[in-house]
């Protein structure tokens, strides 16, 4: 019934404002090693990486559409040819 709703208990903490404080709470936990393992990063930049092959997909088009043309159209024989004293 929404009438009869009861508040939950409520816990009184002291809390402790001063620069001591916060000095032995850093001072409890020294680290024992490096807070990310060589690893972890290792394969975290390698996941992270897969992303510029095809931000570089854009920039070879420049170089492979061009190709493409040289290729299939012989043009690099051609102008070979077109040389006097050529083919």
């Amino acid at each position: 019934m929404p009438g009869n709703e009861t508040k939950p208990p409520t816990l009184d903490v002291e809390v402790d404002t001063s620069r001591e404080g916060a000095r032995r709470a850093k001072a409890a936990r020294p680290l024992k090693g490096p807070p990310v393992h060589p690893l972890s990063a290792a394969v975290l930049l390698a996941v992270d990486n897969l992303w510029n092959l095809t931000d570089w997909a854009v920039a070879t088009w420049l170089v492979t559409i061009p190709a493409s043309f040289i290729g299939r159209y012989d043009i690099v024989p051609a102008l070979a040819c077109r040389r006097p004293g050529g083919c």
